[in-house]
C-alpha cells in the first residue's frame, strides 16, 4: 500500500511515519509532501492507493484542500486529518468526497493502517455499487428502447401490480390517463372513471 502523506508539520509527519514503521507492515510505503501543489505533482506523476491529507496546508485549508485532492485524485481513497476543534468540519469533508477522517491527538498506532485499509475496502465498495447502478440504468434503457420498437401498444407491471415502464404507442391509446402512467404506481390508482361515470379499464 501506498501512502500519500499530505503534511507541512514536519513533527505531525514524523510522528505519523513512526507509527506505520510500529506496525512493521512491509507492503506500506508512505511518500511525504508539504503542499497541495506537490501532492498534485506527485499524484500526476505517480500511482498511489490512499490519501491521507491534512486541512491546513499552507496553500490550501479545509474544505478547499479536499475539493483539490478529489479532483486530482478521484478515484482514490481520500482519509483527511483534523485537530480537535474541527470535528464539525471533519464531517463536512465526508459530504465532500473523503471515505474517512482522523483527529491528531487520537490516533492509536493499532487503528491507522487499520482505519486507511477500511478506507480503501469503503471506495472500492462505493466503486462497486456505482457501476451496478450504471448497470442497472443501461439495461433499462435498452429495455425502453426494445419496447418504444414495438408498434402494438406494451405496458409492463410488477409482480405488485406498479407500473413500470410502457411505450409511447400506449401512452397515445390511453392519452386520457397518460399522465398517470408513473413508475411505481398501483395499477388500480391508474384506473379512473371516464366522465360517464362508468370505470374505464386498461
Amino acid at each position: 500500500m501506498i501512502i500519500l502523506l499530505v503534511e507541512d508539520n514536519l513533527g505531525d509527519a514524523r510522528l505519523l511515519r513512526e507509527m506505520f514503521d510500529e506496525q512493521n507492515s512491509h507492503d506500506t510505503k508512505v511518500m511525504h509532501v508539504e503542499s497541495m501543489i506537490d501532492a498534485e505533482r506527485y499524484i500526476a506523476e505517480h500511482t498511489v492507493d490512499i490519501v491521507l491529507l491534512d486541512l491546513g496546508l499552507p496553500d490550501t485549508q479545509g474544505l478547499e484542500a479536499v475539493r483539490r485532492a478529489r479532483a486530482a485524485a478521484p478515484n482514490v481513497p481520500l482519509v483527511v486529518l483534523t485537530g480537535l476543534n474541527d470535528e464539525k468540519l471533519a464531517l463536512q469533508t465526508l459530504q465532500k468526497g473523503a471515505q474517512d477522517y482522523l483527529v491528531k491527538g487520537q490516533i492509536e498506532t493499532h487503528g491507522l493502517l487499520r482505519a486507511l485499509r477500511y478506507a480503501i475496502g469503503r471506495m472500492s465498495t462505493e466503486a462497486e455499487l456505482r457501476a451496478a447502478k450504471n448497470r442497472a440504468e443501461q439495461a433499462e434503457t435498452l429495455l425502453q428502447d426494445a419496447v418504444d420498437s414495438m408498434s402494438e401498444g406494451f405496458v409492463i407491471y410488477d409482480h405488485e401490480d406498479r407500473f413500470v415502464m410502457c411505450n409511447e404507442t400506449y401512452r397515445q391509446i390511453y392519452a386520457d390517463r397518460a399522465d398517470r402512467l408513473i413508475p411505481g404506481i398501483l395499477c388500480e390508482d391508474i384506473l379512473h372513471k371516464c366522465p360517464s361515470g362508468k370505470l374505464s379499464s386498461l
